[in-house]
């Protein structure tokens, strides 16, 4: 009936685990010690080092051993729950429960104790997207004497929605700097007891960065300018805000500069945010396609699959279609430069979704194989300077306007001729 029990147990808590990113293992473990409680500490902290490793297993070998107790009946161990509970704490939720399997002395080894044991051990499966390269985006800060509401607006918004551009490029593991006192607080909940004890497994499960993105707001505000037509007498309110930064992207092993560059956002309306998001679209671009350029990774009939989705990219977006060439390395560093690229095309968003997108070919000048295998492709941003031609349709909107005002003048004052 215990063992029904036991096993049951360890069934929900490894359903209940998986559910939180835990997973419960079962391993079966043996070993010896000069009594029996050190035989029975001896085969826990191998079981540990089986599912989590040496190092792990060894820093709380110790623990274990001071919060063990038994008591014996003949040559029967009885388990208490209280024991179970002790080392369940002291190991950090790792070890979920224990049984022995059979124990004993052996004369032919001096009378050490061998325990043979089944033990349930937590291990905490960090997410997939880990792997990727880890990111982090750092507070800001303000170099300027400018408005420092506006500077300190600016500096929040381009944060946030950088990180939130990055994340939603799939390339990269971002991890959160900016509420750190939060997470502390769930994290000391977590060590205060007033949580499972399986939870306590998640622990020391913090993981640091590869790269770290810092920076300094260079100027941030807005204005109004108000502006009369002298031919109409027609005013209008001009209203504008703008904002610029630089980054740089720091190897933290080493504190070396990976990438360095400015992004600066202009928007015609009263809100520093907007600046701040057109900014933080414009670094994150610069820092995608200099680590991930969008791949194209299938062609089906006239439409191309991109490697890319999410709100990176927008539907009717324009891209340059570069074809990779061969490897390029700096005859001084004797580093890669990379591929040669040579521009084939324009191809423009179609469709977007989560983790892929697709485009149509506007304009191509090789032949892309329908079967057989494809050039390395790439895309990268492509937009056209339409400056003149806003300007052109803004003349032309003011003019039609005069004009009508003219020709209203003319008719209501024919008579007077």
């Amino acid at each position: 009936m215990s063992k029904f029990v036991i096993i049951l147990f360890a069934f929900f808590t490894a359903q209940t685990s998986i559910a939180a990113g835990m997973k419960t293992i079962i391993v079966a473990s043996e070993s010896s010690g000069a009594t029996r409680e050190a035989a029975i500490n001896s085969a826990i902290v191998e079981a540990i080092s089986q599912v989590n490793g040496a190092t792990f297993a060894s820093s709380i070998a110790t623990s274990i051993s001071e919060s063990s107790s038994e008591s014996s009946s003949g040559t029967e161990y009885s388990m208490q729950e209280s024991m179970q509970q002790n080392i369940a704490t002291v190991t950090k939720g790792t070890v979920q429960y224990w049984r022995i399997v059979s124990i004993g002395q052996n004369d032919k080894l001096s009378g050490l104790w061998e325990a043979s044991l089944e033990v349930g051990v937590s291990k905490y499966e960090q997410s997939k997207q880990l792997k990727r390269l880890r990111m982090a985006v750092s507070n800001f800060q303000i170099d300027s004497k400018g408005n420092p509401h506006d500077l300190d607006i600016f500096r929040k918004a381009f944060v946030r929605e950088l990180e939130n551009y990055l994340t939603q490029t799939r390339k990269f593991a971002m991890l959160d700097r900016s509420f750190l006192s939060e997470q502390d607080s769930e994290l000391n909940l977590l060590a205060s007891g007033k949580s499972p004890t399986e939870d306590l497994a998640r622990l020391g499960q913090r993981v640091g960065m590869d790269y770290l993105i810092v920076g300094e707001v260079v100027n941030a505000g807005k204005s109004s300018t108000k502006r009369t037509m002298k031919s109409t007498g027609q005013s209008m309110t001009i209203n504008k805000s703008t904002g610029r930064t630089n980054y740089r992207i720091i190897d933290v092993a080493t504190s070396q500069i990976k990438f360095a560059a400015s992004a600066s956002g202009e928007v015609n309306s009263l809100s520093i945010g907007d600046a701040a998001r057109e900014a933080a679209e414009q670094a994150g671009k610069k820092i995608l396609n200099s680590i991930f350029p969008i791949r194209v990774i299938d062609f089906q009939g006239s439409v191309l699959i991109l490697g890319q989705g999410g709100d990176t990219l927008r539907k009717g977006e324009q891209y340059k279609l570069i074809k990779l060439g061969k490897k390029i390395i700096d005859p001084y560093t004797k580093e890669s430069l990379g591929r040669s690229e040579s521009v084939v095309g324009i191809i423009k968003i179609k469709d977007v979704q989560a983790k892929q997108a697709s485009a149509s070919v506007i304009q191509i000048n090789i032949k892309i194989p329908v079967d057989g295998p494809m050039p390395l492709m790439i895309a990268r941003p492509f937009k056209k300077d339409n400056t003149e031609a806003k300007a052109a349709v803004q003349v032309k909107k003011i003019s039609q306007k005069g004009k009508k005002k003219v020709d209203s003048l003319l008719e209501s004052s024919k008579d007077d001729w």
